[in-house]
């Protein structure tokens, strides 16, 4: 698999699980390498935590705590007008019309498509730098903080490990 193929993957993930919260069956079956897995250190704590993951109500608790700031939107550093530019210039149609644009699945959802049809692209990159990392990076902090069980928290710093990941492998500074 093509490294644009396993970020396009990997932005999927992030994107069913800030849409909604993971089916009680698959959480039962989680695994600590059910993403991508490195030595970072936000790697390292995310698998940490998902290797004694807790009930699920807790997964439950949080995604209903923390879907507001799924919009990111909500750490008012976000342009939606931007994001809107983007996604027309694009022609992308959102996947979730039930959402905004501003929508951390929506966003990635961009990120996927990307990915998969031109991952050297100007577009790519200039998303990444100017919408992505910049917004995406206060949510991750935001989900460490205030998740109260493992699941959430675990999803917080994989999604900073991805962040470092995209910046690293796009050359991009935030």
């Amino acid at each position: 698999m093509k490294l644009n193929e396993v970020y396009s993957t990997t932005s999927l993930i992030f994107v069913s699980n800030f849409k909604e919260p993971i089916k009680e069956d698959a959480y039962k079956k989680l695994k600590d390498t059910w993403i991508i897995t490195n030595e970072s250190t936000y790697n390292k704590e995310g698998r940490a935590l998902i290797k004694n993951l807790d009930d699920y109500k807790n997964v439950l608790s949080d995604f209903n705590t923390l879907k507001e700031s799924f919009n990111l939107e909500f750490f008012k550093i976000l342009d939606p007008l931007r994001v809107d530019e983007f996604f027309n210039k694009a022609r992308f149609n959102k996947p979730f019309d039930d959402e905004p644009n501003t929508h951390i699945s929506n966003i990635l959802g961009f990120v996927a498509m990307l990915l998969k049809l031109d991952p050297n692209s100007f577009m790519l990159r200039n998303f990444l730098k100017e919408i992505v990392i910049t917004n995406a990076k206060p949510l991750g902090d935001f989900i460490i903080l205030n998740a109260k069980g493992k699941y959430y928290k675990a999803l917080g710093f994989f999604l900073l490990d991805f962040l470092n990941m995209l910046s690293i492998s796009f050359k991009l500074k935030d």
